[in-house]
Formats: C-alpha cells, structure tokens, sequence
C-alpha cells in the first residue's frame, strides 16, 4: 500500500540538494543544475560547462552528476555511468554520489551492482540516515521487504519524528495483511502528524476495504479534502465511498456534481469565445454538454460499468445517429475494436463494444483494487 512518494525531510533533507554547491549562475548552468529545457538541451548545457577549462572540481562533480540523472532518465546508463564514476573519482566520499549510481543500477535492472553500491556506502557511512533510508527503500522496492521493515523500524527508534518512516512501516504491515494493526499504527498517526495526507488514505483504504464503514471513510475523506482541497477528494472520493459501499444514490450525484466541476475546471482558463467555441458544437450536433462524457467514463471507473452503461443508453437515446458516431470514435481512440457491425448500426453489436468498453475503463482506472473485500484478521 505505497499511498505516495514519501517526501524527505528531516535527516532526510540531505536528499533535497543536490550534490553540492552551485556554479555560476548563467544560462548554461540553470539549465543544467535546475533541468530547464529538454533533456537533449540539458545534456548539451552540462557538456558545454563540464569540458570547459578552469572548472572547478566540486563543479565538475555537480555537473556530472546533473547530466548522469538525465543519462539515466533517456535510458542511456552505459553513459550515465561513466559520468557519476567521473564524479567519484573526484569525490570518492560524497555519500550521494554512491547513492545516485545505486539508482543508476538499480533502473538498468543490474540489482546486483546496486546492492554492491548500497553495501559500500553502508560501510562508508554506517551513521549516515539518509544512506540508511535509500538502502531500505532500495531493499523494499527488489521484494525484501522485511529486510527493509528491519532498517525502518531501526530508523524510527533514532527518529520518532519523522513521519516517512512511520509511513513506510504502516505500509508494510498493510500490505502483509497485518490490516487491524496497520490502522492501529495509522490512527496513532493521526494524532501526532494530523497533516499528513497518509494516514488518512491508510484509513479510508481500511474502512473501504475490509469494514465497509462508509461514514470512517467519508470522515477519512473530508480530511483528504481538508489537506489538498482538489476535487477528486471534495467529490470523487465520496463519490466512490458511496458507490462501493454506502448511499448509491449519493455516489450518483458526487458523480454528477464532479462532472459539472470538471467540465468547469477545463474551461476555466479560457476565454468567452473559446469557451462558446467549445460548448456549442455540443449543442448543435448533440443538443446537450459535454458533462455525459465524465458522468459515464466515472460511473465505469468506479466499477459502476451498469449505471455508465444506463447513462449511455440516455445518451445514445437522445442523440441518435450522431452521438453514436462520436460514442464510436471515442471508444476506438481507446484502442478498442469497433465492428464493422456495430458501426453499420446493429443494435447487437453496438452493445457488444459498450460492454467492451466500458470493462476497459474499469479494469484500467486503478480502481479495481478499492471495494470491500474479505477482512482479515490481526495477527
């Protein structure tokens, strides 16, 4: 149950600079220390200002290590290697640079030679939390995870206040099906970092699939809504509490309500006109908005393919040969296959690809694994 990307801070703050100092600050360095521009334009930046004479070496490191990442990103490891074995040999005792290699080896799937990195730098720097945080992360991440649960708790006893090692603990015992004592573990959370989005999602998670609580979820809900005030918590996240397990007709009109709220978020940016532009082919093909859309691919998101497929039949109904040729053409830029049949008009066929569909959606969304399932116990 990996909810987010933990955010480092505390001793983990280490990992928010990057390897060092700055050089000059002109064009060329802004692109290549703050990656602006594309990834071809920032390579080209950091070779200009690494092969120049009279760079620095603590420079030179910086720069090496910014176009590595970038290497490492376009899949180009072979060079992105040479590039942080350079900053190495420059400076054989920054504990990050062993770190980012670790990466390197890690994303080219050689976890052999990035357990090897991440033992040498264990060696190197034993008291280091920030390197001891990266090995349990890289641990966790190859399936050993309770060799990293290990490092986790080791670093929660130096470290009570760090709420990213809390984090990643509750997501192990969730995810070993410890449920009842990850939420215990959560619900403690709460109260002592009530701002961390965590601990709600670990709660809502639980209520949603295993007790069928709708009102501990919806309560984990507003508290979702409360910290990042978007409106897939103020009303998707109800919307699939109650769809899944509480009031289905409240689940249809957070559905409703979301979808009016996204249509108005996309036009939001624009202007009069080009918010007329886009309204009124709706209307004049179709003779309503584009709400529909949103209303039937939520309903099959949330695993509701028999409501989307009513809110389709009302669509088709009212649109006719139109909609279903807009319907069609939406359906075949998903990548599924449309009949010859079904585009002639055989009501049969038609309803085929719907089903087809509308499985799609809801077997992609990541939905899925949300929805009541059978509870386990504590162990």
């Amino acid at each position: 149950m990996r909810i987010r990307l933990a955010a480092l801070t505390t001793f983990l703050a280490a990992g928010i600079i990057w390897f060092g100092g700055n050089p000059k600050p002109d064009d060329l360095a802004a692109a290549c220390i703050n990656f602006k521009g594309t990834r071809s334009e920032v390579i080209a930046a950091c070779t200009t200002l690494i092969d120049q004479d009279g760079t620095a070496e603590e420079h030179r490191h910086l720069l090496l290590t910014k176009r590595a990442w970038v290497y490492r990103c376009n899949g180009q490891y072979d060079l992105a290697l040479a590039d942080v074995n350079q900053a190495l040999e420059l400076q054989p005792e920054n504990s990050q640079t062993w770190i980012l290699r670790a990466r390197i080896n890690r994303a080219s799937g050689n976890y052999d030679a990035a357990r090897d990195d991440f033992s040498q730098v264990s060696e190197a720097f034993p008291d280091d939390a920030y390197v001891t945080w990266e090995k349990a992360k890289f641990l966790e991440d190859i399936g050993e995870r309770e060799a990293a649960l290990a490092i986790y708790q080791r670093l929660q006893a130096d470290y009570p206040n760090t709420s990213e090692v809390a984090e990643s603990i509750v997501s192990y015992h969730f995810d070993s099906g410890n449920h009842e004592f990850a939420l215990d573990l959560a619900s403690n959370a709460a109260v002592r970092w009530p701002e961390e989005d965590w601990v709600y999602l670990t709660q809502l998670l639980y209520a949603l699939n295993y007790t069928g609580d709708h009102e501990s979820a919806l309560d984990a809900a507003t508290e979702l809504a409360r910290l990042k005030s978007k409106l897939e918590y103020e009303l998707l996240m109800p919307a699939l509490i109650h769809l899944k397990i509480g009031d289905e007709k409240a689940g249809v009109g957070y559905v409703s309500k979301y979808a009016d709220a996204a249509v108005e978020r996309a036009l939001a940016d624009m202007d009069f006109f080009s918010r007329w532009y886009r309204r009124i082919p709706n209307w004049v093909v179709l003779g309503q908005d584009e709400e529909w859309l949103y209303r039937y691919m939520m309903f099959a998101a949330l695993g509701r393919t028999d409501l989307a497929k009513a809110e389709i039949e009302v669509f088709l109904r009212d649109t006719g040969r139109n909609g279903r040729k807009i319907l069609l053409k939406v359906v075949a830029a998903t990548g599924v296959t449309v009949s010859p049949e079904a585009q002639a008009g055989s009501e049969e066929h038609l309803n085929e690809v719907i089903a087809t569909y509308l499985e799609h959606i809801q077997a992609t969304s990541g939905f899925n694994e949300y929805g009541p399932k059978a509870k386990q116990s504590r162990n």
